[in-house]
């Protein structure tokens, strides 16, 4: 991990709301933007900002997510994704964050996130796959 991986850097980048983003329970024509893929898109959008600031053979991963939705995303709508670094400790890195549409904010809170090591990641996840497939609690 780099060490210019301070607090205070920022991040924006842009996002369609496209259909797979939208949640229509209420009825045709009731779409909207979904809780669930706002908070995907701000831990992506954290993710990739990240990587610019780790060494080969890392990644991070989302350990912590607290947000409260605040308004309505509208389908077809471009949405503004902002996040700043407010924390570094050893390898957790936190992130205040919003999603905005040029009327409203929609979602704001904190993600945090942590560096990883990618193999060893890799070990953990197949040994934890064969435990579960031994005890029967996975097909396939």
């Amino acid at each position: 991990m780099n060490p210019e991986l301070v607090p205070g850097l920022r991040f924006s980048t842009t996002q369609i709301i496209d259909a797979s983003r939208v949640i229509e329970f209420m009825g045709e024509g009731s779409g909207v933007y979904a809780s669930s893929r706002i908070i995907s898109d701000i831990e992506w959008a954290c993710r990739c900002f990240l990587t610019g600031y780790l060494a080969g053979g890392e990644d991070s991963v989302g350990i912590r997510a607290c947000f409260e939705h605040r308004a309505t995303g509208i389908p077809g709508s471009s949405v503004t994704i902002e996040g700043v670094v407010t924390e570094v400790e050893g390898r957790r890195v936190r992130f205040d964050a919003s999603v905005s549409d040029g009327l409203d904010v929609l979602m704001q809170g904190s993600h945090d996130r942590f560096v990883v090591n990618n193999a060893q990641v890799l070990q953990r996840i197949l040994a934890k796959r064969q435990r579960l497939q031994q005890a029967g609690a996975i097909t396939g």
